[in-house]
């Protein structure tokens, strides 16, 4: 469920903060350019109040696309990086 994540600042100038408050378990994140290339991912969990941290600042400034992948759903937020 879409209000039950968090991703916080955005824009951002690097780090993102993913905060899980839903009962499901995010297995996956994934970060894509606007030509749809992943440029970064993470396979470490985000469990149920869980907040990771993701730093993106290696990347140029631009828009992304932020996917997060849990077993019942895909979640995906567009990402502004100044």
């Amino acid at each position: 469920d879409e209000a039950n994540i968090k991703i916080h600042p955005n824009p951002t100038k690097g780090l993102l903060n993913i905060h899980n408050m839903s009962d499901a378990e995010i297995e996956q994140v994934f970060l894509y350019d606007l030509n749809g290339r992943q440029v970064d991912s993470t396979s470490q969990h985000i469990v149920k109040k869980q907040l990771l941290e993701m730093n993106i600042s290696q990347h140029p400034k631009g828009t992304y696309v932020l996917k997060l992948v849990s077993k019942s759903a895909i979640y995906t937020k567009n990402i502004i990086k100044n």
